[in-house]
């Protein structure tokens, strides 16, 4: 057991060590394609997605689950055992379970205390390898527990106030350039918050409107003038009018646009001048799950640069594209979903036998394709007395 804690130590020590140690090297164009081959073999990123039985539970009834963990393209053998945590609204741990990993999934369920009397159960759930990483990558998900009897409504200790956030498109909004800001507004649980407002420079001028499209999310367009400062007036679901500063503008730099049309991805790069003229190449690096997807160099003699990146042969997951500047030194980043597809397969069901009688027997044969292993997995208290031949 100490040998093991010492092993996982050095493990997360390293994993310290690694951004630094990588981009220590001289920078070029084989020393980052090196990198990230030394990244996708040496530390691949494990995920974990979670299949329920249902949606939503009453108090006293089972939580059917089961989990698929992957690394990048492929199922993860990375992980023996799958942990989770079931907690309540005040994050008080109702029960902890690990489960064992077979053939990259795990499976297993938790009994719902018939005594339950909030709203929701919180999973959280993970493998060791996980938390080497960033914490956001960690599965979290709230299950709805419903009520015969009204629940107590319980005072929060913490208010539930909303705030916004503003994400400049490529990282920052630059002084001179068509910036696309996008806006994401919630409250303190996380919940979604819809607002409405405007946005103001320091003269009190407006120049943008607040308007949510979905969840509390939306974007707008803004044109910064250099040492330009700005500022937005919304209100929320209440009509509480309320303030936030946005990110300041910066007086040069590079802004990544990234448009999204059938099977492509349009990128429109544009820079101040300064930025221009502090490199004469710019570098535009995808890379998909830790493995270089693409790479581009255009020189910074044109006012922009626009390039386009079939998508129709990528794999399907986030698309991460990266301007480099000719050191190799990141100016900015944007992140696109490519969704061909690829994992989407038609089985066909056949009924071999109805068993009309009460906990009768019924045999139901389902075909996959020849070049795909699949895993099915049946909820027993949805089908009784099912034989299914694969």
């Amino acid at each position: 057991m100490r040998r093991k804690n010492c092993i996982q130590n050095l493990l997360c020590f390293l994993m310290i060590l690694l951004p630094a140690a990588l981009f220590a090297q001289t920078p070029g164009r084989e020393t980052l394609s090196a990198n990230l081959q030394q990244l996708a073999s040496g530390f691949p990123q494990e995920k974990a997605y979670i299949q329920f039985d249902k949606p939503a539970y009453a108090p006293g009834e089972t939580i059917w689950y089961k989990a698929y963990l992957m690394t990048g393209f492929d199922p993860s053998l990375i992980s023996s055992n799958f942990y989770l945590d079931f907690a309540d609204a005040d994050g008080k741990i109702l029960a902890h379970a690990v489960v064992p990993v077979v053939q990259s999934s795990a499976k297993g369920n938790f009994d719902v205390p018939a005594s339950f009397s909030g709203r929701s159960i919180h999973i959280r759930a993970y493998t060791k390898w996980m938390l080497n990483f960033d914490s956001a990558f960690l599965f979290d998900k709230d299950i709805r527990i419903v009520q015969t009897k009204p629940a107590a409504i319980k005072t929060p200790v913490v208010a539930n106030t909303p705030a916004v956030q503003f994400f400049p498109e490529g990282g920052d909004c630059i002084a001179g350039i068509n910036t696309k800001i996008a806006f994401k507004a919630e409250y303190t649980t996380g919940n979604p918050c819809n607002i409405k407002g405007t946005v103001i420079n320091a003269k009190g001028v407006s120049v943008a409107d607040l308007k949510c499209i979905h969840d509390g999310m939306g974007y707008f367009f803004l044109t910064p003038k250099p040492g330009e400062s700005f500022t937005a007036k919304w209100k929320d679901e209440k009509n509480v009018e309320r303030t936030t500063a946005l990110p300041p503008v910066q007086q040069s730099g590079v802004s990544l646009a990234v448009t999204v049309s059938g099977a492509n991805r349009y990128l429109n790069v544009r820079y101040s001048a300064d930025a221009a003229a502090a490199t004469d190449t710019l570098h535009i690096v995808g890379t998909m799950h830790q493995h270089e997807a693409f790479k581009i160099a255009r020189a910074t003699n044109a006012p922009f640069i626009k390039a386009t990146v079939p998508t129709a042969s990528l794999p399907t997951g986030i698309l991460t594209i990266t301007i480099f500047d000719k050191q190799w030194n990141a100016l900015a980043e944007r992140i696109t979903y490519i969704n061909n597809q690829d994992y989407r397969f038609e089985p066909q069901m056949e009924v071999q036998h109805w068993g009309l009688n009460k906990r009768s027997r019924n045999e139901i044969k389902i075909n996959v394709p020849d070049s795909l292993i699949a895993e099915l997995r049946l909820w027993s208290n949805l089908i009784d007395g099912m034989v299914v031949c694969l």
